[in-house]
């Protein structure tokens, strides 16, 4: 398990490095098997190496998640600082981050990763990096403890992300609904989003933000039925 955790944290911290070396790798055992048997259809193992190092570029970091948390020891981290890089990938500034990891047996190790490179589990289109100094879940392997997966839904601050993201279709519903109250299709939309968020988080979010959906939904529909009374 320690080989493979270096392995995937060398993959996915160097995606790009890790694309040539895998074609590389491949063509040279596919030139040796071809000179050996005479099959030229040998070469077409540079091809493989290409796609599975493309695929690594945009999937290693789930790759990693994945295995981290079947195979990994749950330990604490906090992120000790962040800074922006002069990199970019997709129109966008890469984030450096180092951090402590706090192992199981209270030892500390250092550790650092960037925003193209973070493993978070579960896997999200979006990932939530946890703000300096508060101390998160990770999962990592005894052995190579540089490698972690942060576990979001295990940590506070993933809690916090997950409500907020959780809340964004009510608050648009409700800014749709403002724009223009008297627009059946608008306050409908605005009392469904209501409903939805009350039913699959009503348990879980803050109580003033239950309570403020809850009003809010109870004057929704005050006024539904004044409406169709007239």
């Amino acid at each position: 398990m320690t080989l493979l955790a270096a392995v995937l944290y060398f993959l996915n911290n160097h995606s790009l490095l890790s694309l040539a070396l895998l074609a590389a790798i491949a063509f040279v055992i596919g030139g040796l098997l071809r000179l050996r048997s005479g099959n030229t259809r040998w070469w077409s193992l540079g091809v493989v190496g290409l796609v599975l190092g493309s695929i690594n570029v945009f999937a290693g970091s789930a790759v990693n998640a994945l295995f981290l948390n079947a195979a990994g020891t749950v330990g604490s981290a906090v992120i000790t600082a962040s800074e922006q890089t002069g990199s970019q990938r997709n129109e966008r500034f890469i984030n450096a981050y180092r951090g402590v990891l706090t192992t199981a047996s209270g030892d500390d190790v250092l550790f650092s990763f960037d925003s193209t490179s973070a493993s978070v589990y579960p896997l999200s289109s979006s990932v939530a990096i946890p703000p300096l100094g508060e101390r998160f879940v990770v999962k990592y392997v005894p052995g190579f403890e540089r490698n972690v997966v942060i576990m979001a839904e295990q940590s506070e601050f993933g809690r916090r992300y997950a409500m907020t993201q959780a809340q964004q279709p009510v608050e648009q519903a409700r800014r749709q609904w403002q724009a223009s109250p008297a627009n059946p299709e608008f306050r409908e939309g605005y009392r469904q989003a209501l409903r939805v968020f009350l039913l699959h988080h009503g348990e879980q979010a803050p109580n003033a933000l239950v309570a403020s959906y809850r009003r809010a939904l109870s004057e929704l529909e005050s006024s539904a039925h004044s409406r169709e009374d007239d």
